[in-house]
């Protein structure tokens, strides 16, 4: 079995670690994080744990991962009025043009160097394997401007590859569960 985390900056075959990006974060990276943070959101309830370095990228989030599924709901609901997210995207690759960045779930921003997001599994596929394997992908944020969209529309240029929405992972666990991918 092979896996890919954070972004395509993780790679795991066969319970064992292939390779790991590492990430170097500019001087005053954080700090423009932390100013967003304080002076650039309008969202009241901050919960913590807002900016976790990653492999290879650095996942933020303005509500923070430490907040209840109703506080994320919420924050989810505010963002879709507010765009707050695209926002911080557009705040950060301003500042620092040598990174992307995109939305990820239903809370959070994934940064990350430019061109290392997810469509770079696809590199890796074919290095491995060849150009010709099938890829299925399954994922939350498969529209333009979320973290799987780079992804998907690399895999539609494909041949015999594909991708999915779902809304959870419960959904991509049913998928698998019933093989519905590989139909």
């Amino acid at each position: 079995m092979r896996v890919y985390l954070r972004s395509g900056n993780v790679f795991h075959s066969k319970e064992k670690v292939v390779y790991r990006h590492t990430l170097e974060v500019p001087p005053g990276f954080i700090e423009d994080l932390e100013l967003y943070l304080k002076e650039g959101s309008q969202w009241r309830e901050k919960t913590g744990n807002h900016i976790e370095v990653r492999s290879g990228m650095i996942n933020f989030s303005t509500v923070g991962r430490a907040a209840s599924t109703n506080l994320r709901d919420a924050y989810y609901r505010w963002d879709k009025r507010s765009e707050e997210r695209q926002d911080i995207i557009d705040y950060i690759t301003t500042l620092y043009p040598q990174f992307e960045a995109s939305i990820g779930g239903i809370i959070s921003v994934d940064i990350y160097p430019r061109g290392k997001n997810k469509a770079q599994v696809v590199d890796k596929v074919h290095e491995l394997h060849g150009t010709d394997v099938p890829i299925i992908f399954v994922g939350d944020r498969n529209v333009p401007g979320g973290n799987d969209w780079p992804l998907a529309q690399r895999l539609d240029t494909l041949k015999d590859c594909r991708w999915l929405q779902v809304g959870s992972y419960n959904e991509t666990w049913t998928l698998i569960e019933y093989s519905e991918l590989f139909t």
